[in-house]
């Protein structure tokens, strides 16, 4: 579908672009960077828009709020690993005034991985996280019990890549990029009045986010331009019946804040 067609398009760009990473290594010593450990953490807060295509039966967009948080430990190796969770809530006006009921969409992500810190000098520096992808996106209509969800678990591969433009005393300004990959099995479980049925299918994922990110003492803080989008083939025929396939994207405005020691 056509957000897979992106995914291997945007990776060597965003690799070559360079950007992000919550935790600071490289650079002149820090005290709070001299442990053996190093902990990082972030939040992220995003508000745009979301659209859902289903394979061009029935299209529609709406505003959607987006919260994500990732939390992470390293060695002075640079290996490590961490959680990443993130939730995407849609307004519930979705396919208003069309032949599908009014609905609202639902993403939840949570993907633990295993964190390598890929540096380059002291101006570049990049985590690749590779680890288990569990996601779920639900569709509820507004006016009744009915509702479609699509479980997917599978693989996931981030990277975040950051170039170091200024550095000052306690004080560091970057560009950060991150591109995701996900794709795995899913489960797609329809649930109506009339009864519960579950087909099977594949799905896969995207994520994009680019933008300055700031550090200084024990704290960061960004802001960017994030992109999440999901694709799911057609689904395998059960009693004569097939869930049709679907892509979704999330585009928005994003700020970023956190710390570590």
């Amino acid at each position: 579908m056509k957000h897979r067609l992106l995914l291997f398009a945007a990776l060597p760009a965003s690799l070559t672009a360079g950007c992000a990473v919550t935790g600071v290594q490289g650079g002149p010593p820090r005290p709070h960077r001299q442990l053996g450990v190093v902990f990082d953490g972030r939040m992220t807060l995003a508000g745009g828009e979301y659209e859902h295509d289903a394979d061009g039966s029935f299209d529609d967009e709406t505003e959607a709020g987006f919260v994500g948080l990732l939390a992470e430990a390293t060695n002075r190796s640079g290996f490590g690993g961490g959680v990443s969770i993130e939730v995407m809530n849609s307004e519930d006006d979705l396919f208003e005034g069309q032949a599908a009921k009014e609905s609202q969409a639902t993403s939840v992500e949570f993907s633990p991985f295993f964190l390598y810190r890929v540096h380059g000098g002291d101006r570049f520096r990049m985590p690749v996280r590779v680890g288990p992808w569990i996601h779920a996106l639900t569709l509820d209509e507004q006016h009744s019990s009915d509702s479609l969800t699509w479980v997917s678990i599978g693989l996931r591969l981030a990277v975040e890549p950051e170039i170091v433009l200024a550095r000052g005393e306690g004080f560091e300004f970057s560009l950060f990029s991150e591109v995701s990959l996900a794709g795995g099995g899913t489960e797609v479980h329809q649930e109506l009045g009339s009864g519960d049925d579950d087909y099977d299918t594949d799905g896969g994922a995207f994520g994009f986010e680019i933008g300055p990110r700031f550090r200084w003492s024990h704290f960061s803080a960004g802001v960017s331009f994030l992109h999440r989008s999901l694709s799911f083939d057609e689904s395998d025929r059960e009693n004569g019946v097939t869930i049709p396939g679907i892509d979704t994207s999330f585009d928005a405005l994003a700020i970023s804040f956190g710390g570590g020691f």
